[in-house]
């Protein structure tokens, strides 16, 4: 399928930028993945990625080791920069697979890509350049409506590669806080044992006790994960296979977010005010507001809805099979349709306590 060229030249750079970046806006596809990459590398990937900018026009990134850990709230050190050059050059010898499922079948592909095509670093400066390679971000960019912001200090607080890939997968779910039944600050995702060795690189030799996995891969992870405080708490439940009680199907994570330490001040609940990020985002209730929007417009004018998701669908055709992420970025992308022609179906922009939000671009 034909990719289109996206521009490597310019490269995006902490000066360029202004500041530090604290976030990565990380699209879903990715946090969901399949990959083997360690901890660092992880860490490494997500600090390129925050780099550049969110419609990808450019996909090289360039930083600093200092800013590296300064973004990620890592102690500097000799063995410290050692691990992080092994990390940059595990980044370019792993691939990452993007899932899709075919509808009509039900079975999954798996799409693998490079995650970087070209790589440098400069031992006496310090000064790294990453280049993404273009088949992973031309696909990035086809499902751009879908991603999580994640904060880089919550990636530096954990150190072990299941309770990273646990917390990236958990967060890419958040949106459906308050959905289909869960309370308005949780959520769940569920995975089978197979789907999540693939997805964490785990070999079938290792592990091969139920309960082996389970306490290696999942609740010593999550124990971490709840332990570092980064706003939110999992919890995981054993789901019976239907065809054989005696065996476990699947396993459901159940996510709920909570006040972080730093967010309140001593003694009252107020939040503090949080420093500029590197991009003007919408708030988490600001942007619950415009999914809430948007779901009302979906409702009042279904037969428009349907035919402009034809029509969008008909432009995604390349993709490999209709998956669940591209499902959700086309209803992102034709409810904002709908807004744009028809407004909000409840409120009018006079009332809306939220009225930059009719400014959006949709």
């Amino acid at each position: 399928m034909k990719r289109k060229n996206l521009d490597p030249e310019i490269t995006n750079t902490i000066e360029t930028l202004g500041t530090v970046p604290r976030y990565v806006l990380q699209h879903n596809a990715i946090s969901r993945s399949a990959q083997k990459f360690s901890a660092e590398a992880m860490k490494v990937a997500a600090m390129a990625m925050s780099l550049v900018p969110k419609d990808l026009s450019s996909r090289t990134a360039s930083f600093t080791f200092a800013d590296f850990c300064k973004a990620l709230g890592i102690q500097r050190g000799g063995e410290s920069f050692r691990v992080f050059k092994s990390a940059i050059e595990e980044c370019m010898d792993k691939h990452i697979g993007i899932e899709s499922v075919n509808e009509k079948t039900k079975k999954k592909t798996w799409d693998y890509y490079q995650w970087f095509s070209t790589a440098r670093i400069e031992e006496e400066t310090g000064v790294v350049t990453m280049t993404f390679s273009n088949e992973l971000a031309a696909t990035i960019l086809e499902l751009n409506e879908v991603y999580s912001k994640i904060n880089l200090k919550d990636f530096g607080a954990l150190q072990s590669k299941h309770a990273l890939r646990l917390f990236e997968i958990g967060i890419s779910y958040m949106s459906m806080q308050g959905k289909g039944g869960n309370a308005r600050d949780e959520w769940y995702f569920e995975r089978s044992i197979p789907d999540l060795r693939l997805m964490f690189g785990i070999p079938d030799k290792k592990y091969k006790m139920t309960k082996d996995f389970r306490k290696n891969v999942i609740e010593e992870p999550i124990n971490e994960i709840n332990e570092a405080k980064i706003g939110v708490e999992i919890k995981a439940t054993n789901i019976k296979d239907e065809r054989d009680k005696r065996s476990i199907g699947s396993i459901r994570f159940d996510c709920k977010e909570i006040r972080r330490p730093e967010e309140t001040t001593k003694g009252k609940g107020r939040k503090k005010k949080n420093d500029n990020s590197q991009e003007k985002l919408l708030s988490p209730e600001k942007e619950k507001y415009l999914e809430e929007r948007i779901e009302r417009a979906i409702e009042a004018y279904p037969e428009k809805y349907k035919e402009l998701q034809e029509k969008e669908l008909r432009k995604k055709r390349y993709l490999s099979g209709t998956n669940e992420i591209m499902l959700q970025a086309i209803r992102m992308i034709v409810g904002k349709m709908l807004l744009e022609m028809y407004g909000d179906p409840e409120q009018e922009a006079v009332n809306d306590p939220h009225k930059e939000l009719s400014a959006c671009p949709v």
